[in-house]
């Protein structure tokens, strides 16, 4: 979190683009009804799409450069190696 913000990378395969906007404004909203501590967290969401090494694998380097507190990835994934950042799989 910067600033106050929550910063969360939405990772969605190419078959769920059309998807990737509803779905990222539900996880905003569940992101700020969630208002952890009392502190007012104000969600930003990034939603990556054509990532760097597929859509199987959690694509660290681009919430990276996201600047990303984490990664929501949906869809298929092999078992991952995420060293950097918290994951949220959805299935």
């Amino acid at each position: 979190r910067q600033n106050g913000t929550c910063r969360v990378a939405l990772q969605v395969p190419d078959h769920m683009l059309d998807e990737a906007a509803s779905i990222s404004h539900h996880l905003e909203q569940a992101l700020r009804e969630k208002d952890w501590e009392g502190e007012g967290h104000k969600p930003q969401i990034f939603i990556m799409a054509d990532t760097i090494d597929g859509s199987c694998h959690v694509d660290e380097i681009t919430a990276q450069h996201l600047t990303a507190d984490s990664v929501v990835h949906y869809g298929a994934i092999y078992i991952p190696e995420v060293l950097r950042l918290p994951v949220k799989f959805v299935l």
